[in-house]
């Protein structure tokens, strides 16, 4: 028989996100994004959006749960400027058959839940389309969100 003592496992309160307005204010710019080294969950995922050749394209890249994060871009292989990540970027112009890849590096800071998300909103194609993605972390952990957008 084993005489000893378990240590109790932690466990964590959940409570409701903070209002958006809470959020915003929490959200990184590309300077002080969290580093790779400590990511510990991915989601990759290809999608695809509709669009006229020779527009060009908005995407607006929300960082949702009063997480922080920031997100890179590009078109094709050539990194696209974003250098404000609380406002829509234009992305283009883009022609048919193009790739935009978005990798959004989001950190847990949120102490009342590990709940991430990361929100897509492109327009100026063939009509506009939002993408959400959702993933917890680990306790002050980083997830890594890997989209890519087929430019059909």
């Amino acid at each position: 028989m084993n005489d000893k003592a378990k240590t109790p496992s932690k466990e964590k309160t959940r409570r409701k996100p903070t209002s958006a307005a809470t959020q915003a204010k929490t959200q990184a710019t590309a300077a002080n994004a969290p580093s790779t080294s400590d990511t510990d969950k991915t989601i990759s995922d290809t999608a695809v959006y509709e669009v006229l050749d020779n527009r060009s394209i908005t995407l607006e890249v929300t960082i949702g749960d009063g997480q922080v994060g920031a997100t890179n871009l590009r078109l094709n292989g050539v990194p696209v400027p974003f250098p404000n990540q609380h406002a829509p970027v234009q992305v283009g112009p883009v022609i048919k058959g193009s790739v935009l890849d978005c990798i959004s590096l989001v950190h847990d800071v949120n102490p009342q839940t590990n709940h991430t998300s990361v929100t897509y909103d492109l327009r100026g194609g063939v009509e506009p389309k939002t993408y959400a993605y959702t993933l917890d972390a680990s306790e002050n952990g980083q997830v890594r969100y890997e989209i890519s957008f087929l430019l059909v």
